[in-house]
């Protein structure tokens, strides 16, 4: 990336490369409903400045993939911007890391405590201090609290595999959520959080759940159960589908999928907007896909069904009718 020293980037083009962060930060945070896409496209494409300040951001990102923390972008700015605005800028938002060129990534730890966060599109796998396994799904954010007491995983977002292991000192292993505690009982299973409940998937032995609310009671969930928990309840106990948890392996398996599901799932993997036309939206789709190569589930589906992949740009790709 060329040097960007001071008075070499316009007043337009330093606006910009506010603005493409913020967004950045949207996308990279959850996904976006139609209506957030279809400004964010309306932003990206409305000018000439727009469009290169998002082209400098997504560089910048590749250069952060080495760098630990595996934070999103919180904010761009110059280095020959004046101090006081800068100062205003850092208050707000954390610590920064100088990098060449004369940028400024401002980045922020978005959870307190011992954390770790999924970038979009990785797949995490992470090994504790127990032994304990964990996957974390693409955008996951955990924090890792270890005491005299107990092992809790506090799950901020996204999807979880735990394979759990045994504990001389016999401390309960724990994840945690909004919505209530998940107790392993010598086991593996997923934790899913979703905007109003935790979803919990059983593959090996049983978890103890127990919701936020204290006077709930708690309920034990066993290898090949599957469980929806509000803050106030397990609302729900359903068969589990084994298949769901093989993200961790980088591969979606789908059975009578609608097409609109499916591509909401790969588009939690790929950067930029992936969305579909509402005439193909209702295709059933049953099939395995790769998480990490999403042009080739796109053509996979184009070849299976009467549809065309449009593009605009390397991150606006739109499924349609043929």
């Amino acid at each position: 990336m060329t040097a960007a020293g001071p008075g070499a980037v316009s007043a337009p083009r330093l606006l910009a490369l506010r603005e493409a962060a913020q967004w950045h930060a949207q996308l990279c945070a959850e996904p976006l409903d139609a209506v957030q896409r279809e400004r964010w496209v309306r932003w990206r494409d409305g000018n000439a400045d727009n469009q290169w300040a998002w082209d400098q951001l997504e560089r910048l990102q590749r250069r952060l993939g080495s760098v630990p923390g595996k934070m999103s972008a919180a904010a761009l700015e110059l280095a020959g911007s004046r101090a006081s605005s800068r100062r205003a800028v850092l208050r707000g938002l954390g610590g920064f890391a100088m990098l060449g060129g004369g940028l400024l990534v401002v980045r922020r730890s978005v959870f307190p405590g011992v954390g770790y966060q999924a970038a979009k599109g990785e797949i995490l796998p992470l090994v504790l201090e127990d032994g304990t396994r964990l996957v974390l799904d693409s955008q996951a954010a955990v924090d890792v609290r270890f005491d005299a007491t107990q092992r809790l995983v506090w799950l901020h977002a996204g999807n979880v595999l735990v394979e759990t292991a045994a504990d001389p000192a016999r401390r309960p292993f724990r994840v945690g959520t909004v919505h209530g505690l998940a107790t392993s009982v010598g086991t593996r299973y997923t934790v899913r959080l979703e905007a109003h409940a935790t979803r919990v998937a059983v593959l090996e032995h049983a978890v103890l759940l127990r919701s936020a609310q204290a006077s709930a009671p708690s309920r034990l969930i066993r290898a090949g159960q599957e469980a929806v928990m509000s803050a106030r309840e397990v609302e729900a106990v359903m068969q589990a589908d084994p298949a769901r948890a093989l993200w961790a392996k980088g591969v979606l398996v789908v059975s009578d999928w609608p097409l609109a599901e499916v591509v909401a799932e790969l588009a939690r993997y790929r950067p930029g907007w992936l969305g579909c036309d509402p005439a193909v939206a209702g295709y059933r789709v049953s099939g395995s896909f790769p998480l990490k190569d999403s042009d080739a589930a796109l053509a996979a589906l184009r070849r299976t069904f009467p549809v065309e992949i449009q593009r605009r740009t390397r991150y606006w790709t739109r499924i349609v009718r043929r």
